[in-house]
């Protein structure tokens, strides 16, 4: 330990005592533990694992909501892109801040457009509908005069008087109950990862500014030492 310390900060009778030599030692340890906890907050800002881990429990279209203990997060919804070509465009569920298997997602997608349809029907909102609409005849992009067909029921739907109360109807219609989990793995890797990085860089940063960059400048003023 001696011998490393030795080499680490490197101590010459002709600068022991002088007050640049203290200054220095000074800065470069000061210096160190800035850089160090630099080091850190680059680590935690790069880093993505989360320790908290949500776990779906139920959905609120489903039979056994009410009854289901979690905490509560509201989803929406959005098409399911990985479909084939051939296959209809089907709705999918996502919630932030939860991962929901897709099939699952796929699943809940299911509930919201049977649910969202009984609203339709409620607000006497059901008459607008694309069944007039060309058919896409198995292509997997709409062509111009489906999206301008889809687009002026939407734009008929949007006007009407009940669509407002439809709209806040629907915003309560997707929530998701999970239960919270701590990955401890995550947990335990991440602490040791933030000390492990801030404590070599402080030591580079020491071998390097000590024992490379001063060593070099005592040798150039003083020579080597006998």
């Amino acid at each position: 330990m001696k011998k490393l310390l030795n080499f680490l900060l490197v101590r010459r009778s002709e600068t022991e005592n002088k007050w640049w030599h203290r200054l220095f030692t000074v800065l470069l340890f000061g210096s160190g533990f800035f850089v160090s906890v630099f080091a850190i907050f680059l680590t935690i800002d790069s880093y993505n694992h989360t320790w908290v881990i949500h776990r779906p429990v139920a959905f609120s279209l489903e039979a056994n909501y009410q009854q289901a203990n979690g905490k509560e997060f509201p989803c929406n919804w959005s098409f399911d892109t990985t479909r084939a070509a051939n296959e209809p465009i089907k709705s999918i569920i996502k919630c932030k801040g939860v991962e929901i298997p897709l099939n699952d997602a796929r699943q809940y997608g299911t509930l919201y457009d049977t649910a969202r349809k009984n609203l339709e029907t409620q607000y006497g909102l059901d008459k607008y509908t694309t069944a007039d609409c060309p058919k896409s005849n198995g292509e997997s992009k709409l062509s111009p005069e489906q999206i301008s067909c889809i687009r002026k029921v939407f734009a008929d739907q949007e006007a009407d008087p009940a669509y407002p109360k439809y709209q806040d109807s629907l915003k309560d219609l997707a929530r998701i109950k999970v239960a919270q989990d701590i990955n401890f793995g995550y947990m335990l890797n991440d602490i040791a990862l933030w000390l492990l990085i801030p404590a070599l860089v402080l030591a580079l940063w020491i071998v390097f500014w000590s024992s490379v960059i001063y060593r070099s400048v005592l040798y150039i003023v003083f020579g080597k030492k006998k």
